[in-house]
Order: structure tokens, then C-alpha cells, then sequence
């Protein structure tokens, strides 16, 4: 039985035309291949950055919970938070959370904001024959509106149309000092007209004198070079 076997064609001087480009309306899909491979690798990048940027930072703290001024932090109102910065902030490490469980706030602060140190204040327990004393005043009556906790300042009657008398029976003279070093403990800005609350550590007989004074707002601050 005879086989049939194709043969190239020949072209006009006898030889076999062995041609090997594609037929027409083919082409190469190598472009298309490798511009696959750049997409597949631009987003593998992309993910490996941002899991990066995601886990490579710092471990601090941020309340869960809104915090008002006055209210003591418990562990239940902090959660640890990642934090990636080229600058330094403030903020408080994941470590360092049986620190602030306890504290004060001092101001209102959101759920969500970071913990700083200066937003809280520990609570202050006082010994015998301490006391505290807080003032609400008019920015005349402040020696700075910038007093911070720390500060020692002396507390000063001011003149009244008459005497002041204490429960004791003992009189206030307009100009007398009534602490000559009482250490700032908060300061904080009531309103917007300059008025301050200035809480004051001293005796605690001072801080009856004060007080007493301040009733009749005849409370003055004043703060002077000490001697170190």
C-alpha cells in the first residue's frame, strides 16, 4: 500500500522552504507574560510593605475608653496600639501599663488617643497635718498663666473693705502672707475669660487659712526667686 508523506513546499530553484515565522495574525505573547509577572510582583511588594509597616513599630498605649478629667484610668480603659513614627512622641509603652492603672486624668480625653504621661496625675495621699487647697482665680491674681505642677508660689491676702475672720477668732491684715511656699499640685484652665483652678499643697493649717480667704476672694499667688 503506498504512504502519502507531505513535503515542504519548494521554492523557484528546487529547495525545500522551511519558513518559521508565525502565520499571519499570530503574535508573540511574551509581552503580555511579562507584564503579568511585574503585576504579580509589584503586589507582592506592596503586601510585604504594608504587613511590614503594620507590625515594625512601637507598642504603646491608647484608651479604649473616653476618660473624663478627675476619673482614675483602670486596665479595662487602656488597650496596646502600634505606633510608627520618624519623629519622637509622647507616649507610653505597652510595659509601662501598671503605671498608669491608678492615675488621675487631668483633662477630658477621647477613646482612641494616645497616653502621655502629662495627661494623668497620681493620686495624692496626704499625711497627717497635709492639706490641700484648690483655688479658682482670675488671671490678675496668677502670677503666670503658665503655673505647672511643681511650682512654688507664696499665697498673699489681698485688701477687703473689712477683716476676715477666722474660726478661731484670729484676723486677717490685707498684705499678710498666709503660705510662704505652697507647691503647685494641678493647674488647669477654667473657661476661656483666663480663669484658672490652681490646687496648692501645704500644712494643713495653711490650707484652712487659705481656704477661708479664698472664700471671700481675697487670694492672691505670687511666685519669686527662692534660694536652691
Amino acid at each position: 500500500m503506498a504512504t502519502l508523506i507531505d513535503r515542504p513546499e519548494t521554492t523557484g530553484d528546487g529547495e525545500p522552504d522551511f519558513d518559521l515565522r508565525p502565520p499571519p495574525g499570530a503574535r508573540s505573547k511574551l509581552p503580555e507574560v511579562a507584564v503579568g509577572v511585574l503585576v504579580v510582583v509589584v503586589f507582592a511588594l506592596a503586601g510585604l510593605w504594608l504587613v511590614t509597616a503594620a507590625t515594625d513599630g512601637d507598642a504603646v498605649l491608647a484608651l479604649r475608653n473616653p476618660i473624663a478629667r478627675g476619673e482614675v484610668v483602670a486596665l479595662d480603659d487602656l488597650q496596646v496600639v502600634t505606633v510608627s513614627s520618624d519623629v519622637p512622641i509622647a507616649s507610653v509603652a505597652e510595659t509601662d501599663a501598671g503605671l498608669m492603672v491608678g492615675r488621675v486624668a487631668l483633662v477630658d480625653l477621647p477613646a482612641g488617643a494616645l497616653v502621655t504621661p502629662s495627661q494623668f496625675a497620681a493620686i495624692d495621699v496626704l499625711e497627717v497635718g497635709e492639706g490641700q487647697v484648690g483655688l479658682e482665680l482670675n488671671a490678675g491674681e496668677l502670677p503666670s498663666l503658665r503655673l505647672l505642677p511643681g511650682n512654688t508660689v507664696t499665697v498673699v491676702l489681698t485688701p477687703a473693705n473689712s477683716g476676715t475672720v477666722l474660726e478661731d477668732g484670729g484676723a486677717f491684715t490685707a498684705g499678710e502672707v498666709l503660705v510662704e511656699a505652697a507647691v503647685v499640685v494641678e493647674a488647669a484652665p477654667v473657661g476661656i475669660q483666663g480663669r484658672q483652678f490652681v490646687a496648692l499643697a501645704m500644712t494643713e493649717e495653711e490650707a484652712t487659712a487659705v481656704a477661708v480667704a479664698a472664700s471671700q476672694g481675697r487670694v492672691r499667688l505670687v511666685q519669686v526667686a527662692r534660694d536652691r
